[in-house]
């Protein structure tokens, strides 16, 4: 009896290392990884249409934010935008080299 009761615990815990188990732990490191986002935070999002984080929220912060939210929190950056023959280019600093006649903005 206490032979058959240690296979199937056994059973039962080796069941949940299976391939799949596996396969979605890896997934799940993969998108921590390069978003600092996990697969749920990703699956959340879509469904509410929101940018949500674990990450975030384990810092206090609020767990999922809209577009609009996220877009206050971007500090604006001045932006120094010149004349050039090919269009336009910009820096974040004004560029000495240029004339001040070809400044847009």
């Amino acid at each position: 009896m206490l032979r058959t009761l240690s296979i199937l615990g056994l059973t039962a815990l080796l069941s949940a290392c299976g391939p799949e188990t596996l396969v979605s732990t890896g997934l799940g490191v993969a998108s921590l990884k390069t978003t600092d986002k996990t697969l749920t935070d990703h699956a959340l999002g879509l469904v509410t249409n929101q940018d949500c984080s674990t990450l975030r929220a384990q810092r206090g912060d609020i767990y999922c934010l809209t577009d609009e939210e996220m877009q206050a929190r971007i500090p604006a950056q001045p932006e120094y935008c010149y004349r050039t023959i090919g269009g336009v280019d910009c820096y974040d600093r004004p560029d000495e080299s240029k004339g001040a006649s070809r400044l847009l903005y």
